[in-house]
């Protein structure tokens, strides 16, 4: 991974603050906002990953680093409301397949 600046950190804290500004001007209801917000980072957030780290690093699943992902929160607080509701969606998920692969054998299993 790149070596992250000091200087990259006010680059992007810089692109953040327009970004907000552009945000502020919107006339939006929370969820609107929510999906504003979740279609600029799902945009912004691989570029920053293209600046800053490698493919290899990207293919192993290293992640931005804090110092520099504590900027996304900052200037935008309502993302981490998108990512409760994706974590809650995950924990969903996660215990429907625990359920599925508990009984898969049976599920699975032909009584002929």
């Amino acid at each position: 991974m790149k070596k992250i600046t000091a200087k990259d950190i006010e680059i992007v804290k810089e692109e953040l603050s327009l970004k907000r500004k552009e945000f502020e001007q919107l006339d939006l209801t929370l969820e609107e906002k929510l999906k504003w917000i979740q279609d600029f980072f799902n945009l912004y957030i691989p570029e920053l990953e293209k600046r800053f780290i490698t493919e290899e690093e990207l293919k192993e699943l290293v992640f931005l680093p804090n110092e520099l992902r504590v900027w996304l929160y900052i200037y935008f607080p309502e993302h981490g409301l998108n990512m409760a509701n994706y974590s809650q969606e995950l924990v969903k998920e996660l215990q429907k397949r625990k359920r599925f692969d508990i009984n898969n054998l049976i599920a699975f299993r032909h009584q002929d």
